[in-house]
């Protein structure tokens, strides 16, 4: 299969576990006024099988991933820098506070990057991402892994 396939069997895979895992939080202790037509036994055994091919895959998936290491790395920074700058406070202007006794405070706000430099900055981001992504994906496509159930 391609690595995209791959990537998809990964993300179906942690799917399932995470699923597993609910049942088995939800299903591991219970009254015995209340059963359940669960077996734990059985989920905990799925949840095994699941985890340890999803090991393997994930496994087979670095390896494949070893030639663009690089850009899928600085894709994920560029994409934390976004959430950053996307957390900014970007407040600015005057701010006129009562005090104490009713007294009128105002205080001064000043910004280094606005709302449009912000958003400018991210949209110059995303593009860079956009790019980063059309070279992942064409290896994703062009790329054979070896994985057995």
């Amino acid at each position: 299969m391609n690595l995209s396939k791959a990537l998809k069997v990964k993300n179906s895979l942690v799917g399932k576990l995470n699923q597993y895992k609910q049942v088995l939080l939800r299903e591991n202790s219970r009254r015995n006024d209340n059963l359940s037509k669960i077996n734990p036994a059985q989920i905990y055994d799925e949840m095994l099988y699941v985890s340890e091919k999803l090991g393997r895959l994930k496994a087979v998936i670095a390896k494949a991933n070893i030639g663009i290491y690089d850009r899928i790395e600085r894709m994920a920074e560029l994409k934390d820098r976004i959430t950053y700058l996307q957390s900014l406070n970007t407040r600015e202007g005057e701010e006129i506070v009562l005090g104490y006794n009713q007294d009128k405070l105002v205080y001064q706000w000043t910004i280094f990057i606005n709302n449009e430099e912000r958003d400018k900055l991210i949209q110059e981001l995303q593009l860079l991402i956009e790019k980063y992504q059309d070279n992942i994906d064409l290896h994703n496509t062009n790329t054979l892994v070896d994985f057995q159930d």
